[in-house]
């Protein structure tokens, strides 16, 4: 996983400096898309550097679901305080994550609207494009944190019945 990820991370980076490289240097311009790819970056880059720290939480609750007596003896003691921090953990990089792919479309969205500027019908259009992807980002926001809303108690380990 770290590897296949990091290599998307990488690809991510060179890219977006070849595009700045393009921006800054060769057409001396910077603007609202930009300074949205870099906060989009910017984010993506913690997202995964979250999920790096904590990865090891994620290998003990896959190795407590196990159910292997060998496995279980070998869990530390502090295993719900480590529960506990990868959860949180877990939910900011959901967030940052959600806010890096928000950020990749608000800078499309005001690439675009310097394309279509002199075309009124078009600028409507982009209105209501934006006020939907306003929407929709808020709602995948607060998607993140209501699935699982519980920190720091015993909820987080609970499975709704109901589902299954």
């Amino acid at each position: 996983m770290k590897v296949v990820t990091s290599t998307l991370l990488a690809i991510c980076i060179i890219s977006t400096l070849a595009r700045f490289y393009i921006r800054l240097v060769l057409q001396h311009q910077f603007s609202i898309d930009d300074f949205f790819l870099i906060l989009g970056v910017g984010c993506i880059v913690c997202a995964i550097g979250t999920v790096y720290v904590v990865l090891d939480g994620l290998y003990l609750g896959v190795a407590m679901m196990s159910g292997d007596a060998e496995v279980l003896s070998k869990i530390p003691p502090n295993w719900l305080e480590i529960t506990y921090h990868y959860h949180k953990m877990v939910t900011i990089s959901g967030l940052l994550t959600w806010a890096a792919i928000v950020c990749v479309k608000m800078s499309f969205l005001f690439f675009f609207r310097k394309l279509i500027e002199r075309i009124h019908v078009m600028i409507v259009y982009w209105w209501i494009i934006l006020a939907f992807t306003i929407a929709t980002s808020l709602y995948g926001f607060s998607t993140v944190v209501v699935t699982c809303p519980y920190f720091n108690t015993l909820k987080i380990c609970e499975f709704p019945t109901h589902m299954y």
